[in-house]
């Protein structure tokens, strides 16, 4: 009953992020173009709402690899060979789609002529990524080098010395902001800093804490209090600058941080009871995630191509209408991808 309790909320929680993750690349556009030395214009309140309370998505999506492979015993080749072979073959693959996508697009818009020195600019594309959203996947594959580590040391290791290790992580986030906090510091603590510090943060909520109304509230605050601080501090920040800044929008940030832990934990509380078409929609969606997020950004540039984007309407209903379009176009596409012969290798 416990494990199955566990599927659930896990599946919420992908569920939710993808859809967040989406959402926040439809609002992206807008909170460039809709921002100027004048300020926010019409419409950039609402995209910077719809990525201000997104941008949990990407810690969450760490946190919940922690919290389901750092409990796991395999051995060391076991886990390498199950794991990066679950997502080295679909990345390749679509590393490749979006390499021959944007290439068409680069001799659409500079013509046959930029041809000629192509080599360089399709080695620039696979170091950094073939297109923006992949970043992740190269820190996935990373954290799951690190991952056989690790794990011993988290299985056996007491609280306390869990938190030992996310309170200095969570020093790491604060020296990290110091270019909005203007501190300065000499310490050298990147040895606890990135993304480790959600994958152990996901295993340490999933199983060490034991939940209480208290830390419900408490969690409820963090979301809305880590939301607040992204959502208006960015506009101030982009006021004092004169022009938009991502800064706060940046994952290894104290109030991104905060909405990641607070979801977690909220969702990890509170199990409710769905229809049976909305179960089976969540489960789809939760099951087909990491291919969703694959493709997700090639529906969406398609989707830009025809002009639907956020400007169609007001961004306050564009975006969401955006997302379902760009959630239900990716699921497809995995589906069909699925069906055809060797298709579940890369569909991802």
């Amino acid at each position: 009953m416990k494990d199955k309790s566990r599927a659930s909320y896990i599946d919420n929680l992908r569920a939710i992020a993808i859809i967040a993750v989406i959402a926040l690349h439809a609002a992206a556009p807008a909170l460039f173009l809709l921002f100027d030395k004048q300020g926010a214009q019409p419409g950039w309140w609402a995209a910077n709402f719809y990525d201000s309370i997104s941008r949990f998505c990407v810690p969450v999506f760490v946190m919940i690899t922690g919290a389901l492979l750092l409990p796991q015993v395999l051995g060391l080749r076991e886990f390498l060979q199950k794991r990066l072979k679950r997502i080295l073959t679909p990345f390749i693959f679509w590393s490749l789609v979006y390499l021959i996508f944007f290439l068409a697009l680069k001799v659409r818009d500079e013509g046959v002529a930029s041809l000629q020195n192509i080599a360089p600019w399709i080695g620039t594309q696979l170091l950094q990524g073939t297109a923006t959203h992949l970043w992740y996947v190269y820190m996935l594959i990373g954290l799951y080098l690190f991952i056989p580590i690790i794990k011993p040391w988290v299985q056996t290791a007491s609280n306390k010395a869990i938190l030992y290790f996310l309170i200095i992580w969570l020093i790491t986030l604060i020296i990290g902001q110091q270019k909005i906090i203007r501190a300065n510091t000499s310490f050298d603590l990147s040895y606890f800093g990135g993304f480790m510090g959600y994958l152990i943060l996901g295993y340490y909520i999933a199983d060490r804490i034991v939940l209480s109304t208290a830390k419900m509230v408490w969690a409820t605050l963090l979301f809305v209090s880590g939301f607040l601080i992204t959502f208006f501090c960015t506009y101030f920040l982009g006021r004092q600058k004169g022009i938009f800044s991502e800064s706060f929008y940046e994952y290894l940030t104290v109030n991104v941080m905060m909405m990641a832990v607070g979801i977690f934990i909220l969702l990890k509380g509170w199990n409710p009871r769905f229809g049976p078409w909305i179960t089976v929609c969540r489960d789809v969606v939760s099951r087909n995630g990491f291919g969703i997020y694959l493709n997700h950004f090639l529906v969406l540039s398609v989707l830009s191509h025809f002009k639907v984007d956020y400007s169609f309407l007001h961004p306050i209903a564009s975006i969401p209408i955006i997302t379902f379009l760009c959630l239900a176009s990716s699921t497809l596409l995995v589906y069909i991808l699925h069906r055809l012969p060797y298709g579940k290798y890369i569909s991802g």
